[in-house]
């Protein structure tokens, strides 16, 4: 499949949690990524974890979940939902994950985000779940071409931002 020039970025959960309690790496990578022109989008399945974190009562990032929905617009990070179709393609892709043992069953949603990420044509998504992290990228390269997906990086956003330190882009 032919590489993308889209300058995107879909997050997971966790980094925008981490720019909500105000962690150093994630103010300065987001800033540095949107420095050389890239933009972020919060896949539909993140952005629900995201709101039911917000809404469960004794959750203890409740929160800082909040603070991160309200300041998605702020921080450039936009929202999206997929066509029904999209949904069943990014189940499928999930089920396909676990099927293979390259995600825990439990880890439902980590298969969803990918797929979702896959289908808007991001550059790479950046999370430090290591089931995600923790995927060989190869095999995950082959299962997206399988289910004739654009392929997706997974980027660890701490080591990212190690990596910009080194060629001095953050």
């Amino acid at each position: 499949m032919a590489s993308r020039a889209v300058k995107r970025f879909a997050l997971d959960v966790n980094l925008v949690l981490d720019r909500a309690k105000g962690e150093n790496f994630a103010i300065r990578l987001l800033k540095a990524l949107q420095g050389q022109g890239y933009s972020f989008i919060l896949p539909p399945t993140a952005f629900v974890e995201l709101t039911l974190i917000a809404k469960t009562f004794e959750h203890p990032s409740k929160e800082i979940a909040i603070t991160g929905l309200r300041s998605l617009k702020e921080w450039g990070i936009a929202t999206c939902d997929l066509i029904p179709v999209g949904h069943g393609i990014t189940e499928l892709f999930a089920r396909t994950l676990i099927s293979r043992g390259l995600l825990p069953e439990e880890e439902f949603d980590d298969g969803l985000i990918l797929a979702e990420a896959s289908l808007m044509e991001v550059s790479g998504l950046l999370t430090s779940d290591t089931h995600l992290t923790g995927i060989d990228e190869t095999t995950l390269k082959l299962v997206f071409e399988e289910r004739d997906l654009p392929s997706v990086s997974v980027f660890h956003p701490r080591r990212l931002v190690q990596t910009l330190k080194k060629y001095r882009l953050g």
